[in-house]
């Protein structure tokens, strides 16, 4: 049954499996295909194998199984083609695929593929797709779109208006964000900011997305709805129960969030910022 799953995935990617570059279980059938029944050359047209839609466990499987982000490409525009609707879970993997993708490139290779070419226009394109599917996505659908997009801003372009939107769904859900979840949150929001800001100071804007919609220059995470939702995620950081389940680099990286953020973390009766965790050094965020 995996083998089967593997082929699957590597057929949706665009990646031939053993079975199918040697033919297997056609029973000889593959020496004749192409002949018509006169032994002349058939239309290729006829023989050409229409690929067989993919139910939603195996195209999650698909998305998960693509080892690079052109085949994630390739596997939306085929899904697009077939005027398939992809759900929230396919959204959110596409999405945090792409980005887990892309950071494993060189870095010279990563900054030149994300500046311009294909690579930007696959991800508005899989970030539209994730955009419509917002409302129906759980906390860890949310949480992850937002690292993508924060991962991918260059990109991506996210928009005040964006962030507007993301902000005013997940807080309507923070109570069901585990402490992992709301980290990334922090980090993802910290990025933004980051590059809100350097773009503002290299003056550029970060309102020039099309899969935001407006929103003009500056830092996405500037607005009174986001602030909001910092620090209402610092006070469900500060919970009983919360922060303990943090791991030490999910404490570092909201503890680093925080700072960019200029938000105090919460403390213990010490003034300790996240109580039972040795806070480490500083690192990357990464997806729930």
């Amino acid at each position: 049954m995996l083998a089967g799953r593997a082929r699957v995935a590597a057929r949706a990617c665009g990646v031939a499996s053993d079975q199918d570059a040697d033919g297997a279980g056609d029973d000889g059938a593959s020496t004749q295909r192409g002949l018509g029944a006169d032994g002349a050359a058939a239309p290729a047209a006829a023989h050409r194998r229409r690929p067989r839609p993919l139910d939603d466990r195996a195209l999650t499987a698909a998305i998960k199984g693509c080892g690079s982000w052109e085949q994630l490409d390739s596997l939306l525009e085929r899904q697009q083609q077939q005027a398939r609707r992809l759900n929230a879970l396919h959204a959110s993997a596409l999405l945090t695929h792409a980005a887990q993708l892309v950071a494993r490139l060189p870095p010279a290779r990563r900054a030149a593929a994300l500046g311009a070419g294909q690579l930007p226009a696959f991800v508005q394109r899989a970030a539209l797709v994730a955009d419509a599917l917002l409302p129906e996505c759980d906390a860890r659908g949310l949480a992850n779109i937002l690292w993508a997009t924060a991962s991918l801003q260059q990109a991506h372009g996210a928009t005040r208006a964006w962030l507007a939107r993301w902000a005013a769904l997940a807080s309507g859900r923070l109570g069901e964000f585990d402490a992992q979840q709301l980290s990334v949150t922090l980090w993802a929001l910290a990025e933004l900011e980051m590059g809100g800001a350097q773009q503002t100071a290299a003056g550029g804007s970060a309102g020039s997305s099309s899969s935001g919609g407006g929103g003009g220059g500056g830092s996405p995470v500037s607005g009174s709805q986001e602030r909001l939702l910092v620090a209402a995620v610092v006070a469900r950081l500060g919970q009983p129960g919360v922060t303990p389940r943090l791991t030490p680099q999910g404490a570092s990286n909201a503890v680093w969030a925080l700072a960019k953020l200029g938000a105090a973390p919460p403390a213990d009766g010490r003034g300790r910022p996240f109580p039972d965790l040795d806070i480490l050094a500083s690192g990357d965020g990464e997806a729930v």
